[in-house]
């Protein structure tokens, strides 16, 4: 199980504030108020073999705490959207296919690779093709 930043940071502020050079897993307990077991389990990324009583000197550890904790503090990468604007160059479906995936006299080029740009471009423009089926059902129907 990951360790949570909050957790984390709490850990880090112990080990940095603390003047002891040998700062075991007790000492730690006693600083942050949180129970020796809970800890072993949190710092097991870390260091796998924290469940033997073995007496780890956390202060060497410090380091790889602060990297790991920036790594949780930097900001998740934002999902691009694709505007209406992008899907209006196309009247459907079989036009993007024709557009982006054909060689010189329409021949279909068999080493195109999907992006994620496309996939989601073609998943809008099937959803809209299918509506649009759906439409011309219901109008046969009445």
């Amino acid at each position: 199980m990951a360790i949570s930043k909050t957790r984390l940071t709490k850990i880090v502020k112990a080990i940095e504030t603390t003047r002891t050079k040998f700062y075991e897993l007790q000492d730690l307990s006693v600083d942050t108020g949180i129970k020796i077991e809970s800890l072993r389990k949190d710092l097991e990324e870390f260091l796998p073999l924290i469940n033997f009583d073995y007496p780890y000197n956390l202060t060497e550890y410090c380091d790889v705490f602060k990297e790991r904790l920036e790594e949780l503090n930097k900001a998740p990468k934002k999902k691009k959207v694709y505007t209406k604007k992008d899907i209006d160059n196309y009247t459907g479906f079989v036009d993007y296919v024709y557009k982006n995936m054909t060689d010189y006299g329409g021949i279909l080029d068999t080493g195109y690779v999907l992006n994620k740009k496309d996939i989601r471009i073609i998943r809008r423009l099937l959803k809209d093709e299918a509506q649009k089926i759906k439409e011309k059902e219901m109008k046969k129907m009445k």
